[in-house]
């Protein structure tokens, strides 16, 4: 089970660097930054929902932590 969590680690760093530059090179990306990241969760819930509930596990069907941007490019939700 730990080196399932360091994959998912390492995909959330790479995916917020990626963030991290696409909003320096175009910060009026913030200003759709809630509704993006709803459609996100929305789709990305859709697509593992079905995996996780096979296997017994539950995900959360709303996204249970602060969406702002700060917080999405430094906090470690999985730790709280």
């Amino acid at each position: 089970m730990p080196q399932e969590f360091n994959g998912w680690e390492r995909t959330i760093r790479n995916q917020r660097t990626d963030l991290e530059l696409a909003l320096r090179d175009s910060p009026s990306l913030k200003t759709i930054w809630i509704d993006a990241f709803d459609i996100a969760f929305r789709l990305a819930f859709r697509d593992v929902k079905d995996e996780y509930e096979k296997k017994g596990d539950r995900i959360p069907e709303q996204w249970q932590f602060s969406r702002d941007i700060d917080a999405m490019l430094s906090v470690k939700f999985w730790d709280e």
